[in-house]
This record gives C-alpha cells, structure tokens and sequence, in this order.
C-alpha cells in the first residue's frame, strides 16, 4: 500500500487564504477584511529597522468573536503588520541612497500569493519568487563557482537562478489594515493617554480617527468613600449615574458579542451599585438574566459572589 502524506498545515493555510481572497473580491481587496485590526507584530523585539530587544507587540482592534471570518481577518492584519515592517526597512535604505526594483522572497510564507500581493502592495515594489524551493542551497552553490573561479557572481545569478514569478503592487491597492510601525506606536501612545484623560468611570466604544475600534475602561479618579452603616462604597450620585450608564454599555456589548464572563463580571457591578442605591428590584433585574444558565466553575469566583447575591436580594 502507498501512503501518501499530506502537509494538513500548509493545506490549512491554503484553505484560509482562499477563502480570505473570495470573501474580499481578490488578493489586493483582502485587507480591507481588517481595516479596524492593526498588528504590531514585535512580539519578541524588534531586529530592523528599530533594532529594540526590548520592543513588544500588540493587537488594537480585536474583539471577542471565535468564529471563521474572526480568523480571516486577525491573519489579514497579521501579514500586513509584517509587510509594513519590511516597508520600513526598505524605505530607511532607500533614504540612505539604496534603489530597490524589486523584492525577491523565498521560504514557506513566499509561497503564499496573499504574502506576496500583500507585500507588493505595502511596499510600493514588484515581488519575486525564485525557481528553485532551495534558495539558500543555491546561493551556496554559486559562491562555491565563483571560488572556484568558473563564475562571476553576477554570471552566476544570470545562468544558475531563474525568477518562477512576478508580482506586481496594485495600481491604488487599498491596503487599509496597519501603517507603519512608528505610525502604530504613536497611535497606541495615543489611545493609552486618551483613556487616562477621561478621568471617569465609563467605556468608550466609539472610532478613533482612521484607528480600530476600540473599548476602554478608564476609572474615575475621584476618590470613593467607605459608608460605615452600609458597609459599601459609594459615589455622589452623578457618579453613580455615569458608571451605571457605563456598565449597561458594557453588559449590552458583552451581550452582542456572547462574552458570557465579561456579560456577568458588568452585571454584578451593576447590580452592587443598584444595591447600594437600595434599588433592590433593579439589582435583582440586571443580575439574574447574567448568572442564570451560566456553567458552575471554581476558575470564576465572581460567579460565586453573584450567585450569593441573586440570593440576598430574592429573600
């Protein structure tokens, strides 16, 4: 019997990408799909052109979906985040007085068209794939004729490579998820000096600029007191009014996108607050629909408290 081994990764990956290209009407439409997901990709520090060990990535825009389009779109911004750091590569060199006609790229990622449209389209350049699957053998091969003293190394680029193909960047591609890395470091300086400037208790679910949507949870500044005979903390009443409008936003997200914990987590804030309002009914109201079918766990202590509370406030 012949057994045939299939590569299920790169079949995945292939399957992934063909769907990303239909959904967006072609491989230069298919960042569209994450036009409000940016991906800083320097999870693990940055070599070129920032050459910052310490640098961190990041992920502004994403939500709590699980579903296939979530994935689509989360690898869309993915391959644009990279690409625009290859942009800033090519472009620190090319202000330093280098010309670059085109990208030849090679590896696993390479054979990918998504990869290489999306390359072509962020830098500016025609991309190239080699014939050969085994580039870095073949660079070693030439140096070895040119040691030998039967080629040039430009003779030998000539007669051993050859290009398979050829992409060209789309005339006004529209290539709208990411920029480049400085770009994102400044926008995410940006939201993190935004959220500190609220100075109050409620989420800001709103666009921000040309940026992804973005939900931030900036606490009030102004301190709380402690009432001795209720036992529980308190806000003047305008306060209590904005969290209370903040935390129904919240429930209502948390809600449309299924987060069943961040859904309870909202409601048992809202419902101490009501409490200590002495709105009871309301409390109860807002608290049981959160707590009611939700899986018994010990990771999730605030479905405890809940639980205890539901049962105060129906005695």
């Amino acid at each position: 019997m012949k057994v045939i081994e299939i590569d299920t990764e790169r079949h995945a990956l292939h399957a992934l990408e063909t769907e990303i290209v239909a959904r967006a009407g072609g491989p230069s439409r298919a960042a569209l799909i994450a036009e409000s997901l940016h991906v800083l990709p320097d999870f693990i520090g940055s070599r070129s052109p920032l050459a910052d060990p310490g640098a961190r990535g990041g992920v502004l825009g994403m939500d709590l979906r699980e579903d296939a389009a979530s994935l689509q779109e989360l690898h869309v911004a993915g391959l644009c985040g990279l690409a625009y750091g290859l942009a800033d590569i090519v472009g620190k060199l090319e202000r330093a007085g280098y010309e670059f006609h085109a990208i030849v790229v090679s590896g696993g990622a390479a054979q990918s068209p998504l990869v290489r449209q999306i390359i072509a389209d962020v830098c500016g350049k025609t991309v190239e794939a080699p014939e050969t699957p085994e580039p870095v053998l073949l660079g070693s091969a030439m140096i070895g004729a040119v040691a030998a003293g039967t080629q040039t190394l430009a003779s030998a680029m000539g007669s051993m490579s050859a290009i398979a193909v050829r992409v060209a960047p789309a005339s006004g591609a529209p290539v709208a998820s990411g920029r480049p890395v400085a770009n994102l470091l400044a926008s995410g300086d940006q939201l993190v000096k935004r959220a500190r400037a609220q100075h109050r208790a409620r989420l800001l679910g709103h666009d921000i600029g040309a940026g992804p949507r973005v939900l931030v949870a900036a606490f009030d500044q102004q301190p709380l007191r402690l009432s001795p005979a209720a036992g529980s903390l308190q806000r003047e009443p305008a306060d209590a009014a904005a969290a209370e409008q903040s935390l129904q936003a919240a429930i209502a997200i948390a809600q449309s996108q299924k987060a069943r914990s961040f859904e309870l987590r909202a409601a048992l804030s809202l419902a101490k607050l009501y409490r200590a309002a002495n709105r009871d009914a309301d409390a109860q109201a807002v608290l049981a629909p959160a707590v009611e079918g939700f899986p018994p766990t010990q990771q999730f202590p605030e479905l405890s408290e809940a639980q205890t509370l539901l049962s105060a406030l129906t005695r």
